[in-house]
């Protein structure tokens, strides 16, 4: 069987998040990681998204792969739709009013699967593939990068795959934009796209802030969240919003930049804390 490239992989680390609520239909994306847990040989498998995703949603469904075969490979065309009621109070937030991020843990929805006969297939971001402070240091302005999610809610319906888009750092990762932990990205950003994972992604080499060339050295980083973009309004004024996850439009007058606002990925270190105690 051919192992799949790294860009084939990251396809399987986000899943659509489908909310319901009294403003309508909502669309946003979620993203796993996996921290280690306090006790030995444990660990602590979470769906990470925006706050603003899940805040005024009454339900919400996500698709989950099936996982088959000895290997734990992906069952082709088979899925399981989980909705969750109460969606907003399953999550954690984040307590920093700048950090738009929840995280849902998800050891007992694993086992609620498994126990049905669903085991979902997840390819979780660990902890070596969350950059730290000073990985982002290392990261120059203009690096390259990708976003995986579903824009305007599109999506491989067929096969249960996000969209993956490449674009580059807007503003250094390591300095806070307008003194919060935040960046930009140069990229399009739609609705959809909040929760997004933003990884540095250098699949065959990359050359570091200090000029040094590390040639077939792959480099992947986890290293923001989109939450928002700013927008331009018919005079011309800028302004800054999450990027929305309503499904149900009208015609108004700001359009998107293709620029974004994300998180730094250091912020998702507060939710191991959070949980490393948790049974």
């Amino acid at each position: 069987m051919r192992v799949p490239s790294l860009g084939e992989q990251l396809q399987f680390m986000t899943v659509k998040i489908v909310t319901h609520g009294l403003q309508g239909q909502g669309s946003g994306t979620g993203f796993f990681v996996n921290f280690s847990a306090e006790e030995a040989g444990k660990s602590m498998p979470l769906l990470i998204t925006n706050k603003h995703v899940i805040d005024n949603a009454e339900t919400g469904t996500i698709r989950f792969n099936i996982r088959g075969g000895d290997k734990g490979v992906p069952l082709p065309d088979r899925f399981f739709d989980l909705t969750i009621g109460g969606i907003r109070n399953s999550f954690v937030y984040h307590p920093d009013a700048n950090v738009d991020l929840a995280a849902l843990p998800l050891a007992s929805i694993i086992k609620h699967l498994e126990d049905l006969g669903n085991p979902p297939f997840i390819l979780s971001a660990g902890e070596d593939y969350i950059a730290t402070k000073a990985d982002l240091a290392d990261a120059d302005v203009c690096t390259d990068i990708v976003m995986i999610g579903y824009p305007n809610g599109l999506w491989d319906q067929t096969n249960n795959k996000p969209i993956l888009r490449r674009g580059i750092t807007a503003t250094s990762p390591s300095v806070p934009f307008d003194g919060k932990p935040h960046f930009l990205i140069d990229c399009a950003c739609f609705p959809g796209s909040s929760g997004s994972p933003v990884f540095m992604y250098n699949p065959t080499g990359y050359t570091d802030r200090a000029g040094a060339h590390h040639l077939g050295t792959p480099r992947i980083k986890l290293i923001g969240v989109l939450f928002a973009g700013p927008q331009v309004t018919v005079s011309g004024q800028i302004v800054v919003l999450p990027t929305p996850t309503a499904m149900n439009f009208s015609v108004n007058s700001q359009v998107m930049m293709n620029l974004g606002f994300c998180v730094e990925a250091p912020a998702l270190m507060y939710f191991k804390e959070h949980f490393r105690n948790w049974k």
